[in-house]
């Protein structure tokens, strides 16, 4: 069920929890109808990076975060510390 916005008279807004294709909901004994405003959505995921320094970045974090300690790159120090700037 998404989240829409609906509208009031006075123009006061509110979002609610519906079921898709609602139009109207009556709250209080007051009439909102759903506004004709793009609704607010979120992407899910994750964020891919973009450049080869980016993609060694997340590559080492994930690994330790898996292996912690047991880690070894298959990368030479040299490209490692040029990545991270050093």
């Amino acid at each position: 069920m998404p989240i829409y916005t609906f509208i009031g008279k006075g123009g006061e807004k509110i979002e609610r929890l519906v079921p898709t294709g609602t139009r109207e909901v009556s709250e209080d004994g007051e009439l909102y109808v759903r506004g004709r405003l793009p609704e607010q959505f979120a992407f899910t995921g994750r964020n891919l990076p973009r450049t080869f320094a980016q993609k060694i970045k997340r590559g080492y974090y994930e690994m330790e975060q898996n292996k912690g300690a047991r880690f070894n790159s298959s990368y030479s120090k040299g490209t490692i510390k040029k990545v991270w700037g050093f």
